[in-house]
């Protein structure tokens, strides 16, 4: 019994040996035939569509190298728009700066600063009748006359009743009244002055000067003060025939 078995079992293990191998020499076949199958693709198509790639490869590189320069140029672009933007800018600062310079210069500005303070008021204590009325009035040359002793002594800005002295400003007599820049004004007069107290006091206070002179009729009241404020002119500043001269302007 045992070697009827042991026969058995042999042939067995050599039935399975030989299935094993069937299958195993069917499976190398097969992968040598894939494998065959993959290279001749490979070799036939592959050839075909390496050259487009190699091509498709290099125009995304050229594209991208196109794109960086383009980012370079923008950014150097944006780097010169903000450095024309500050320039301009600074420009724009200084051009301000001038025109508020200038516009305080001819008294579009208010003001204000040390300086004096002087009261000019009629003598109404004399009668209108006496002959020598005319002495106790103040008038428009007595106000000209302080004006120009003022600039004369250095006074960088002076109003009189609120009305800013500027180059066009005219003090004239109409009937009862002096105008000043066109508004009628009439007495008191204050005539406010911005400049040094010390210089302006001393100009009006010397000997046979202007104030010296007032004082002989009119009721004259001077004082130095720390802070003297003079308003803007608020005139006309339209102009119907002068123009600028020069060169293309005629």
């Amino acid at each position: 019994m045992n070697g009827i078995f042991s026969r058995l079992s042999t042939r067995n293990w050599l039935f399975y040996v030989t299935v094993m191998c069937f299958l195993l020499g069917g499976l190398l076949a097969a992968n040598l035939n894939t494998q065959g199958s993959l290279r001749a693709e490979l070799g036939a198509g592959g050839s075909a569509r390496l050259p487009w790639l190699v091509e498709t490869l290099k125009e995304q590189r050229d594209t991208n190298a196109q794109l960086k320069n383009t980012i370079n140029d923008l950014r150097e672009q944006v780097a010169d728009y903000e450095a024309d933007l500050a320039k301009s800018g600074r420009q724009a600062s200084t051009l301000n700066r001038e025109l508020q310079d200038l516009k305080f210069l001819v008294g579009l500005t208010a003001a204000v600063g040390p300086g004096v303070v002087v009261t000019l008021d009629d003598d109404r204590s004399k009668k209108i009748g006496d002959p020598e009325s005319d002495l106790y009035i103040v008038h428009d040359y007595d106000l000209r006359n302080l004006v120009n002793e003022l600039f004369s002594a250095g006074a960088e800005a002076i109003a009189i009743n609120d009305q800013r002295i500027v180059a066009r400003t005219a003090i004239r007599c109409v009937g009862p009244n002096i105008m000043i820049n066109g508004e009628p004004t009439a007495a008191e007069f204050v005539v406010r002055a911005i400049g040094s107290s010390h210089d302006l006091e001393g100009a009006l206070n010397i000997p046979n000067g202007i104030i010296d002179v007032l004082r002989m009729g009119v009721k004259v009241k001077v004082e130095k003060s720390e802070k003297v404020q003079v308003p803007a002119f608020s005139g006309a500043t339209h102009v119907k025939h002068a123009r600028p001269a020069g060169p293309g302007k005629e």
